[in-house]
């Protein structure tokens, strides 16, 4: 299935996906079966301290007959993730994933004639201004990326996107972030963490036109519901 998106866009959100034997992920299978997949990414920590709020997202999208993946790790770079998002993709039907928590960042250069509005000088301006944040990273297979000398700050992880890669954006499966608020931590009298702030400066965000996730935003949006709740 291909879902075409016109524009990188950093979407807001958190869950997890399944492990790799020998990296230390932890893998939760789905308890049903299905013709396809989702999988919740998320950090050790914040799957630790949210696992209720997980556990009735996952059991709630299984009794609508869709076999959830949660996959947790002190993720380290963002091709972590991207590895186990593809070996899910070609050996159980992935179809969508959610972020939850600290999910690393991927910073993009030479791809601004894919965003909607943002478009910096990237001669004349430091790689940090002139980086645009990406989950496409994750959830279009095709498009290539080389990293970037520039060491990570926090969560941001810095690439250009290769001239090798194809220059449109065709994704294989939705995608999309779920933060939680410390309102809505305090509202569930949890611990639930927000992702850790990175060193460096926020990300530009006007650059991003919000996606319409074209399979799925009801699941996603139905959890961030019981996180405010």
């Amino acid at each position: 299935m291909n879902y075409r998106k016109p524009f990188f866009v950093l979407l807001a959100g958190v869950l997890l996906l399944s492990a790799a034997p020998g990296r230390s992920q932890t893998f939760e299978n789905p308890s049903i079966q299905g013709s396809s997949s989702f999988a919740v990414i998320t950090d050790s920590r914040t799957a630790r301290e949210c696992r209720p709020q997980m556990t009735a997202y996952k059991q709630t999208l299984e009794a609508e007959g869709l076999p959830v993946y949660i996959v947790s790790h002190d993720w380290t770079t963002p091709e972590q993730v991207r590895d186990v998002l593809r070996k899910l993709y070609a050996e159980n039907a992935l179809e969508g994933c959610v972020f939850i928590g600290d999910v690393p960042i991927a910073m993009i250069t030479k791809a601004q004639h894919l965003t909607s509005a943002f478009k910096m000088d990237e001669r004349d301006h430091p790689l940090h201004e002139t980086s645009v944040p990406s989950d496409r990273f994750y959830d279009d297979f095709d498009l290539q990326f080389v990293p970037q000398g520039t060491p990570s700050q926090g969560l941001f992880h810095y690439y250009e996107m290769s001239p090798d890669s194809p220059q449109y954006i065709s994704c294989d499966i939705y995608s999309g972030r779920i933060k939680a608020q410390k309102a809505y931590r305090r509202s569930l009298q949890t611990d639930c963490p927000l992702p850790r702030e990175s060193r460096g400066r926020t990300p530009r965000r006007d650059a991003f036109r919000p996606v319409r996730l074209l399979h799925g935003p009801r699941l996603l949006l139905q959890f961030a519901h019981r996180l405010a709740r």
